[in-house]
């Protein structure tokens, strides 16, 4: 089931929410129960076959926490347990999402084998699991009863594509009752998911646009289609995935669970380091905490902390997909990341907020390309066309360079110029989710930007917010799934 549906918006969730509050008003007890059937019932009518993975992977993890718990007292058992549980988890998310492209890589050979379908989500249930272990190692974390801990890793909100989040942020609220009347939650929660819905929607618009470059020939492809084209999906990807967040946060919100931030205007980022601080904040913490800190972080001298910052990223790109174009892309990150610190480190002048801007945003479109490509192939030529250059890569002929500026301008219809624009003037100089609701405390962290265009719960806003659920609601299509979902 997807959020941007009528039946998941008309149907599923408020029954969820009757339920729920139904419930916890008069068996406080057996509320949690009541979340988990949802739960596991909203992952089984989108995926019911992969349904027993899922639960697998829930014993086992439960039954590797007991076992930390229980050797706490002996750290070197205790490690041992947690190094395990590590493994398994890594060898199970390998099965399913990297034994094929392994295999295929190794041997040059097409391997159909019984992990061919990946499992709804299995990246972030895995990854969830695996920070609870290892929180609950560093007694971050305090031990959970099975309902607890099947509420923490199937809460649907979050299921299918994040965020990540600690059993120390999220369980607190679960098994406890709401500091805020359950009215507060649910006009906050319903307004988020609607801006999510909404953004969903907007990025809906882009997919034509990024299909059709990406689907463009070599010997068709200009240096017009091509930045076109790289800029549509770079609109898209955002649009979409932080839309999915504000929707996720929204859900959990109305639920009385306030979940951590994910975007902070990832395109007004002034460099790459300040990028990955603002997209996809979950993942980076990850990245941070459980990868490249335990590498070493900085803490073994400059060729060492780049050679962590490289591993981390190729690891990074991995993790979203099993394609060489995923392990290329978070290289390529790596690579700007190391120019960045170089360029720190050796106290070059650092370019003003608009121009440092725009390169940002530049070289993260460039990347984009390897994220969107099917292969290797396709990207490269891609990217030969975005720098005007022929097309090495392939055998047809080259790609053609329009220098004209009116020539350029001829070639864009005015529909997609107009698109285009509106992606620019709202990713750069729009308030998002999280500063327009900061008066609500919309997500774990404090809200540092405060536009004057606030959230109040007022009948204004009200009236704002059906009407652009209104216009999100024309929108609306159950063919329309979020592209992190496949990741």
């Amino acid at each position: 089931m997807l959020l941007n549906t009528f039946e998941f918006i008309l149907v599923f969730l408020p029954l969820s929410l009757l339920a729920y509050y139904a419930v916890a008003a008069v068996a406080p007890s057996l509320r949690l129960w009541v979340l988990l059937a949802f739960s596991v019932g909203f992952y089984s009518l989108w995926a019911w076959a992969d349904t027993g993975w899922l639960l697998l992977s829930i014993a086992a993890n439960f039954g590797f926490g007991v076992a930390i718990t229980r050797l706490r007292a002996n750290r070197r058992a205790a490690l041992a347990a947690l190094t395990a549980a590590i493994v398994l988890n890594l060898l199970y998310l390998a099965w399913f999402k990297y034994a094929k492209f392994l295999v295929e890589s190794a041997m040059g050979v097409d391997w159909n084998y019984i992990g061919g379908v990946l499992p709804l989500g299995i990246s972030f249930f895995t990854f969830t699991q695996i920070m609870f272990l290892v929180d609950l190692y560093r007694r971050e974390a305090q031990p959970a009863s099975p309902l607890l801990y099947g509420t923490f890793v199937t809460f649907y909100p979050h299921l299918p594509a994040g965020p990540l989040y600690h059993y120390s942020e999220v369980m607190p609220q679960l098994g406890g009752r709401s500091p805020r009347p359950v009215w507060d939650d649910l006009t906050v929660g319903w307004t988020i998911f609607v801006f999510g819905l909404a953004k969903k929607g907007f990025a809906d618009l882009f997919a034509p646009m990024a299909d059709a470059a990406f689907a463009t020939g070599q010997a068709d492809m200009t240096t017009l289609t091509a930045w076109t084209g790289a800029i549509a999906y770079s609109f898209q990807l955002y649009f979409d995935f932080s839309g999915y967040s504000d929707m996720a946060i929204g859900v959990a919100r109305m639920f009385g669970v306030v979940f951590p931030e994910n975007f902070r205007s990832p395109y007004k980022a002034l460099s790459i380091v300040d990028f990955w601080r603002r997209w996809h904040m979950t993942l980076s913490r990850f990245l941070r905490d459980y990868l490249y800190i335990p590498l070493g972080g900085n803490r073994h001298g400059e060729p060492r902390r780049l050679f962590n910052l490289m591993v981390t990223m190729l690891l990074g790109g991995l993790w979203h997909g099993a394609n060489w174009t995923f392990v290329v892309w978070g290289g390529l990150h790596g690579v700007f990341l190391c120019i960045d610190r170089l360029w720190r480190k050796a106290g070059l002048p650092t370019l003003p907020a608009v121009p440092a801007m725009i390169v940002t945003f530049i070289a993260v479109t460039f990347a984009w390309v390897l994220f969107r490509a099917d292969t290797l192939l396709q990207a490269f030529d891609m990217m030969a066309a975005m720098l005007g250059l022929g097309a090495p890569f392939g055998t047809l002929p080259g790609i053609q360079w329009h220098a004209n500026p009116v020539a350029l301008a001829a070639q864009a219809p005015v529909r997609d110029g107009a698109l285009l624009l509106a992606g620019f003037v709202i990713a750069w100089a729009a308030p998002n989710t999280q500063a327009i609701m900061h008066r609500a405390q919309p997500v774990l962290a404090r809200v540092a930007e405060m536009p004057r265009i606030a959230w109040r719960p007022t009948l204004g806003w009200m009236m704002a917010v059906a009407l652009l659920f209104a216009l999100a609601a024309t929108q609306i299509s159950a063919k329309k799934v979020f592209l992190y979902w496949n990741f």
